[in-house]
């Protein structure tokens, strides 16, 4: 009897995960930005961190899909303008270079993530 309910119990949490398992990858480009903002705060090139995030992107969104590699360009580019960039707590970016890279992270995060995606919808998309 207690084998039986555990199984049950592990099935359910299996399935949930697998469900939500996009958001959690989502996530973990997240918490990359804020640990490499950590990281380089006092940094002379912390322009160019947002371009280091975008590894961390592209291997989230060749892993588990283009929906996570987007939601998680987007949050990296808002956690990066808020703890990173100056002015702090503002998604405005004052240097010029700075905020050219985040908007090439958050285009290059966006487009690779669709490029490169693993998603098994090939047959959906209408191509070919």
């Amino acid at each position: 009897m207690r084998a039986i309910w555990f199984r049950r119990f592990w099935l359910a949490q299996a399935h949930w995960i697998a469900q939500w398992k996009w958001f959690f990858a989502s996530l973990v480009c997240g918490i990359a930005a804020l640990l490499l903002s950590w990281v380089f705060k006092s940094s002379t090139n912390r322009a160019l961190v947002p371009l280091v995030c975008l590894v961390f992107i592209v291997i989230v969104a060749i892993r588990y899909g283009a929906r996570s590699g987007i939601i998680g360009s987007i949050l990296a580019t808002i956690v990066f303008c808020f703890v990173l960039l100056p002015p702090l707590g503002s998604l405005r970016v004052r240097d010029q270079t700075e905020r050219a890279n985040v908007v090439w992270m958050l285009l290059g995060g966006i487009s690779l993530s669709y490029l490169l995606s693993s998603d098994d919808d090939d047959d959906k998309d209408g191509i070919g």
